[in-house]
Parts: structure tokens; C-alpha cells; sequence
């Protein structure tokens, strides 16, 4: 026999084997949720096409990655605005239930306080009446009467006035003084009360300044407003020759827009004047300044016409500038910085007194060139230059004048000057407008 036949002789036949399926197992089967839950098991693991089951095993993998499907970021995007939207509305009833039960609290504190005034005590007079408990002898111990019972005090005798001294009785003899001898032998005359009226240059000093406008010409106010808060501790040294009051009127002006500015330290005035209102020289008395503190017009003006007062005699172009400035070294010793108003046009008449300012200078050019041909005038360009400081106008600032360049250009009035490093100068060119650097060319 081949193989084949002892496995179909051995092995038995179809019949057989469906009889033994049908055939009653000998297990009893499993009550209760136990068998519930193995027969929901058995049902799972017997179906082939099992998605839940097939999910289950791959999510118990390691390296499983679900595949992307843009429904589950809308799903969780959902989820995140409702816990969003409900954080919210428990802070939003937190913050109300805080509210009810400050306002409850608030409610229940009473209003007021009892306040308890001291009680004076029982004057003396008071003292005097006492209550004493008196017995009777018809009445039962039980029952008491109440009397109240002053005491009674002796009236003092009155002595007679006659037993006191008398004072001692004496003719008095009364006279009048004349009325030369109260006065004096010769009486001086009041010394007679003229009235000075006011002169041209305080007229004009007070027209400028009452004049809210500042004209033209406003280098004061510009260079004050884009620099003062870059110096700290600032003493203004102001020339009140006749040419600068439109000038002096815009420092006012300024603290009317600027009040109490800290930065300012004070303000000295000189008119290149002495004591006597004569023009300084050498060998001679020194000038005279005018200081003060205040940023008012109204309290500051007295101090400017007293000043404007003591510059009648001034006719020679140079100034005292030098002299004016050391001597606001001097009044302030804590200022760090020195801005000088002056004339653009004026020149210095004690440059040789320079070494001795240790503060930088910041020079304010108020008005126009100096000359035809030159921005500024020698003597001030110097005393930026060699104290540290800078110079300024209407539209420029120089705050390191040591290293300008052939490429440094200002503006004056309607021209432009360009620096020249051989002749330490700004020389007017034929611009009409500020040039532009581009390439190495000045265009």
C-alpha cells in the first residue's frame, strides 16, 4: 500500500468528523458575567475582518504611527475653543462672585463709629452737696430717707478802708512842649519824588518782550528746544546790547513753554559796561552783571531793565565775553555747562583771559554772518573750540567743532558755508542748497 492509502484507511471520514462537532462537549459551559464577557471574546477573536481588534493590537506597538486624517485636528480644535470658552466663563463668574461678596461685606461694616467724648469732671461747687442717710426713729428699718445737707461756712468780718495807706498827695504841674522843641531847631525838607520815565532801550526791550511772537529770526528758541536737554546744569550768559533783545525776549519765551525746566540753573546779563555804565578797558573797573534764578518773566524783568539801563554808554564793537563768562563760573560752581546768546557779528576783547574757563562753552550765533565771507566770528569759534563746547544756529549744530571736515557745511540765513581745514574757517560758496554726499562728491 502507498501512502496515500494509509492515510485515507487511517484518517477518518467526513461523516465522522461532523458527528463530532455535533456531538455534546463534556465542558459545562460558564454562567454569569465570566462567560458574558469569554464569549464576547471568542466571538471577537473568531472574526477574521476585526477593525477594533486589529486597532487595538497596532496601538499596543512601539513604533505605530496612526494615519493622517484632517477630521482629527478639527475634532481637537473643537475641544480646545470649548475648554477656551469655559476657562473664560469660570474667570468671568469668579470675578462676578468676588464682586457680590465684596459688595455683600461692604454692606454688613457699619457706616459710622461710636465716638466717646471725655465727661468733666464735677466742679467743686457740686462737691459740696453730699448725700447722707438719716434714721428715724418712726420709721421701720427697712425705710431710709435721703437728705442732702450743705455745709454751712462763717461770713468774714469786712475791714474798714480807712486802716489802708493813703498815698502821699503832691501838687503835679503839667506843661506843653512847643512843637519846634519836638521837631528840632530846623526841620530838613522831604527830598522831592521825580518821576523817571522809562528810556528807548527798555521801551524796546519791552516791546520784544511782550511780543508773543518771536519775528524771523527764532535761533534762540530752536537751538534751546533741540539741545537744553542734553545739558545738564546750565548757566545762560545772555549779551543785552541793544542788538540782542529780540533774542533775550525768546529766552522767556522758551521758559514760558518750558516752565521750571531743572536743566537751568540761572541767567547772567552783561552789557560789556561797568558799575558807572561806562564801557570796560583795560586797567579799568570790571563789568558789571546782572543775576537771577528766576524763570518768570514777571519776576526776572526787573533784573533785565536794570541791565538794560547800564549799556547807554556802550559804543565800541568788541565785548567782555570772556569776563562774563568766568564770572558765571564763578556765581555757580555746580554748573556743568555755559551757553552763551551772543551777536554773531560782535568780536572779543579779552581772549587772552580764555585759559581760564574750565566749563564747555555752547556759543548760540544769533543773527546773521559775520562777514560777507565768513559764518562766524573768529574770537567765538575759538572759545567752542578750545573749552570743549559747540556752536550752534538756526538750523545746525556743531557739537564737535575739533573735527569738522572740508565736508562740514551750515546754513546762514539763505547761504551755505563750508568749512576749510588750512584756514580753520566756514568760507561762503554759491550753494543754494544743502549738498548731498554721494560717491565722494558733494552734489
Amino acid at each position: 500500500m502507498c501512502w496515500k492509502d494509509t492515510l485515507t484507511a487511517t484518517s477518518p471520514s467526513s461523516c465522522t468528523l461532523r458527528k463530532a462537532r455535533r456531538a455534546p462537549t463534556s465542558l459545562k459551559p460558564i454562567g454569569g458575567c465570566a462567560g458574558r464577557w469569554l464569549h464576547k471574546r471568542t466571538k471577537l477573536m473568531s472574526e477574521i475582518d476585526n477593525k477594533p481588534l486589529h486597532d487595538w493590537v497596532r496601538q499596543t506597538l512601539h513604533q505605530y504611527e496612526p494615519p493622517y486624517d484632517p477630521q482629527d485636528w478639527q475634532a481637537l480644535r473643537r475641544q480646545l475653543r470649548e475648554r477656551r470658552r469655559w476657562r473664560l466663563t469660570g474667570l468671568v463668574a469668579l470675578f462676578l462672585l468676588c464682586a457680590v461678596g465684596g459688595y455683600v461685606v461692604l454692606l454688613n461694616v457699619p457706616s459710622h463709629r461710636n465716638v466717646t467724648y471725655p465727661v468733666k469732671k464735677a466742679s467743686a461747687r457740686a462737691d459740696r452737696k453730699k448725700k447722707v442717710e438719716v434714721f428715724h426713729p418712726q420709721a421701720t428699718q427697712a425705710e431710709a430717707a435721703t437728705v442732702i445737707k450743705t455745709p454751712t461756712y462763717p461770713r468774714q468780718r469786712t475791714q474798714p478802708n480807712a486802716d489802708l495807706p493813703v498815698a502821699d498827695r503832691r501838687p503835679v504841674s503839667l506843661r506843653l512842649l512847643a512843637p519846634v522843641q519836638l521837631v528840632g531847631q530846623r526841620t530838613q525838607p522831604l527830598p522831592e519824588i521825580r518821576y523817571q520815565p522809562p528810556s528807548v532801550k527798555e521801551i524796546a526791550l519791552l516791546q520784544h518782550v511782550l511780543t508773543p511772537t518771536a519775528g524771523p529770526d527764532s535761533t534762540v528758541l530752536e537751538v534751546l528746544s533741540r539741545n537744553l536737554r542734553y545739558w545738564n546744569k546750565a548757566v545762560i550768559v545772555c549779551d543785552l546790547t541793544t542788538s540782542m533783545d529780540p533774542y533775550a525776549a525768546q529766552l522767556y519765551a522758551w521758559f514760558r513753554r518750558n516752565t521750571r525746566n531743572p536743566n537751568v540753573l540761572g541767567t547772567v546779563f552783561f552789557t560789556d559796561c561797568d558799575s558807572l555804565g561806562q564801557e570796560t578797558r583795560p586797567g579799568g573797573l570790571p563789568g558789571a552783571f546782572f543775576v537771577t534764578r528766576e524763570q518768570e518773566l514777571n519776576a526776572a524783568l526787573p533784573t533785565m531793565l536794570a541791565a538794560a539801563r547800564n549799556t547807554a554808554h556802550n559804543d565800541l564793537d568788541p565785548e567782555n565775553v570772556v569776563e562774563a563768562l568766568q564770572y558765571a563760573q564763578r556765581t555757580f560752581p555746580q554748573a556743568n555747562h555755559l551757553v552763551l546768546l551772543t551777536d554773531n557779528g560782535s568780536r572779543v576783547k579779552d581772549m587772552d583771559r580764555l585759559p581760564g574757563l574750565i566749563k564747555p562753552v555752547h556759543v548760540v550765533a544769533c543773527g546773521g554772518a559775520a562777514t560777507e565771507t565768513d559764518a562766524f566770528q573768529p574770537d567765538q569759534y575759538q572759545i567752542a573750540l578750545r573749552t570743549g563746547g559747540s556752536i550752534h544756529t538756526l538750523d545746525d549744530d556743531l557739537m564737535q567743532p575739533d573735527p569738522a571736515t572740508n565736508h562740514t557745511f551750515v546754513r546762514l540765513g539763505n547761504n551755505y558755508y563750508r568749512y576749510v581745514a588750512h584756514k580753520g574757517r566756514f568760507i561762503k560758496t554759491r550753494r543754494k542748497h544743502r549738498p548731498l554726499r554721494f560717491l565722494g562728491i558733494n552734489w
